[in-house]
């Protein structure tokens, strides 16, 4: 992807283009399983309050300690995602 279509994504979440917390606010994600890299270097991390909407809405959250890949590399990780999955 080019650059300056990579930026465009950025600029368009900071100026909240998408405001999914509200759009999904009455949403139960109770099927949603949510992981994240605590040094995701793409995405970054999620915020306390990312972690509130998500539990608040019944989603399952995994937090992996690593970079953007963290989650399919970690052992413990796939682990907690394959019982969450009912594997």
């Amino acid at each position: 992807m080019p650059r300056s279509q990579r930026m465009a994504g950025v600029f368009q979440g900071a100026l909240g283009k998408h405001r999914y917390t509200r759009l999904l606010a009455d949403t139960d994600l109770g099927k949603v399983i949510y992981a994240y890299g605590t040094m995701d270097e793409n995405l970054g991390r999620l915020t306390p309050a990312e972690v509130e909407f998500l539990t608040g809405n019944n989603a399952k959250v995994v937090e992996v300690e690593g970079g953007h890949t963290a989650m399919l590399k970690t052992p413990s990780a796939i682990e907690k995602i394959s019982e969450l999955l009912g594997m």
